[in-house]
């Protein structure tokens, strides 16, 4: 039993620990964006949440290059929110 609950807690803690080194490779790749949208578009749908908040950053290279990485990923959401932050009437 005791063995169990150990294997599980190991595993319970992995996750928990995989999990927080995921969103800081996220907030590396945010960091980065300006100098390689590619390691946005390399993370895939983690990426999303983040660069579109990147769409309303001050700096213009900032917000081509997440709207590249958006664009490249083809979400749905992504191409609505880069419209609609351009403001093209199409929307």
């Amino acid at each position: 039993m005791l063995l169990t609950r150990l294997t599980f807690d190991y595993i319970l803690i992995q996750g928990v620990i995989r999990l927080l080194a995921i969103r800081a490779t996220i907030q590396e790749a945010m960091g980065a964006l300006k100098a390689d949208p590619a390691i946005a578009v390399r993370l895939g749908r983690r990426a999303i949440p983040p660069l579109l908040e990147k769409l309303h950053d001050p700096d213009k290279v900032v917000r081509g290059a997440a709207a590249n990485a958006l664009t490249q990923l083809g979400d749905n959401r992504a191409l609505q929110s880069i419209l609609g932050s351009t403001g093209n009437p199409r929307g």
